[in-house]
């Protein structure tokens, strides 16, 4: 099986976090609690990599995200736009 540049890369970047659907977190929070993917009958685990994401002001479109998937990240830097 030939794995997306996503799984194979040590930069992830995901933008817009909590626009993705519970189940979508789910399988974040799966990568980063257990470092490794499953797709169909095959795994690959992963080396250590460093995961980036942005996410949107509150609003209709957003999820509400999992304390448990929040805590696997360091750190937040808010950023207030004005205008």
């Amino acid at each position: 099986m030939i794995w997306n540049d996503f799984v194979d890369s040590p930069w992830k970047i995901i933008d817009e976090l909590n626009r993705l659907s519970p189940y979508a977190q789910n399988i974040l929070l799966s990568l980063l609690a257990e470092s490794s993917v499953k797709y169909h009958n095959e795994s690959k685990r992963l080396p250590n990599f460093s995961l980036y994401a942005t996410m949107n002001p509150k609003d209709e479109g957003n999820f509400i995200m999992s304390l448990p998937f929040l805590d696997r990240f360091a750190s937040a830097l808010p950023i207030q736009c004005s205008g």
